[in-house]
């Protein structure tokens, strides 16, 4: 936990109020993903970093976002990341690693595995992406996560 010191309060609290809002829907494998449901809709489902790559460029980051892809099927990338923080989104958050924690030591079993002790394994920190792409947590228990991991309170 030695980034609750250095992380930017202030910024980490705006990401996670966006991750417990409800306007994001969640995506897994990319920052963010665009996905065609009807003959007229587009859809754009975010993991949890693409949420704050979203708060970062609402809040004055300059990014520059690129569209690939065709047809009813695409990504985003920013400043080239289409799965990992820019170092831009990593610094407005104050963090100094690549991938923020959203818990420490945790034992993880998939829902299939449930009655197999066997199948668990032991995670020494639960980082954002696992939290999302693997553990499959909603936003809004990967924003709880956030607040008790980096002290940010219940504001």
């Amino acid at each position: 936990m030695s980034d609750v010191v250095t992380v930017n309060k202030e910024h980490m609290l705006l990401w996670v109020k966006a991750l417990e809002s409800g306007q994001y829907q969640q995506g897994n494998g990319r920052l963010a993903e665009l996905t065609r449901t009807d003959s007229s809709t587009w859809q754009v489902r975010y993991c949890c970093l693409g949420v704050a790559c979203a708060v970062a460029i609402a809040n004055g980051v300059p990014l520059s976002v690129q569209r690939y892809g065709h047809g009813g099927e695409g990504f985003f990338t920013y400043n080239g990341q289409g799965g990992m923080l820019p170092q831009s989104v990593r610094a407005w958050l104050g963090l100094d690693g690549g991938v923020p924690l959203v818990a420490g030591p945790t034992t993880y079993r998939s829902p299939g595995d449930a009655d197999d002790p066997s199948m668990e394994v032991f995670y020494e920190d639960v980082d954002a992406v696992t939290a999302n792409d693997v553990f499959e947590w909603d936003f809004t228990t990967i924003g709880t996560r956030l607040r008790d991991f980096y002290e940010l309170g219940g504001e």
